[in-house]
């Protein structure tokens, strides 16, 4: 039998599946742009755009927590209640609550030009019009040097009013003890009652008040000038003064008041 060989062009043939191939590919990469822009799946440049957080710029705190000595120290915003620990760079604003246990050592810087720091188990409540309601604990507070910040300390024996003076106050924790009210430098206002007589507080002078007391002459009387020997061994065992890194703003104006104490 004579065996019929069937010989294929493969040239042709190869050359016309080539042409396919590349026309195919190029209907594919034509149609991609227009399957991206209408698929439900495919996440377009808009859509992703929409993903991206949006940074949101920070609204100018009121109050920093500038240092943080020793812990337990507490932050309690107004607008959750709920405490948090508190660390360098921890804004505050009006509303919000700070608070120390035990050890716990921490300074509080004010947008105004105010500052203070509290200790001893304490607690403090930021106000505005550069009010503070200071409740318990131990509390050392302060102007700018070059600065008169008219500042009232609300506590449960009166309110002290003060510009560019340092004022120490220790309030005791079972809140119907004697406060304690000590200008370190400068001039301090106190008021035991709304629309009460002012009781005046010079540089190195101390009034310890309890909640209740009404009678302005009699709490006059008891205001008295520290003596240097006192005034200095205050200054050497106080926490709010010594266990801090950054020194205070107001430690020459202080260091003039040991120097002039009788």
């Amino acid at each position: 039998m004579a065996r019929h060989i069937c010989r294929m062009p493969w040239a042709p043939v190869l050359l016309g599946l080539t042409l396919v191939s590349l026309l195919s590919a190029c209907q594919t990469t034509s149609s991609d742009p227009a399957e991206t822009a209408t698929s439900p799946d495919a996440p377009s440049a808009i859509t992703e755009e929409a993903e991206i957080p949006q940074t949101v710029p920070d609204t100018e705190a009121d109050a920093i927590v500038s240092a943080v000595e020793s812990l337990p120290v507490w932050v309690q915003p107004l607008a959750t209640q709920e405490e948090q620990p508190a660390i360098p760079g921890t804004s505050m604003t009006y509303g919000d609550a700070i608070r120390t246990e035990g050890e716990g050592l921490v300074q509080v810087d004010l947008a105004n030009g105010q500052a203070f720091r509290i200790g001893g188990d304490a607690r403090l409540v930021l106000q505005p019009d550069n009010r503070l309601n200071f409740e318990t604990g131990e509390m050392l507070t302060w102007v700018e040097p070059g600065r008169q910040v008219p500042t009232e300390i609300v506590t449960p024996a009166g309110i002290a009013g003060l510009r560019g003076t340092t004022l120490f106050i220790a309030i005791p924790p079972t809140g119907d003890g004697e406060v304690l009210f000590l200008s370190w430098e400068g001039t301090i206002r106190l008021q035991v009652a709304e629309g009460a007589e002012e009781i005046v507080l010079q540089s190195g002078e101390a009034l310890q008040v309890r909640p209740g007391d009404r009678d302005v002459a009699a709490l006059r009387s008891r205001v008295r000038r520290l003596g240097r020997q006192e005034i200095r061994q205050r200054r050497r065992k106080s926490r709010l003064l010594n266990r801090f890194q950054q020194p205070l703003p107001t430690e020459a104006q202080i260091e003039a008041t040991l120097e002039s104490a009788p």
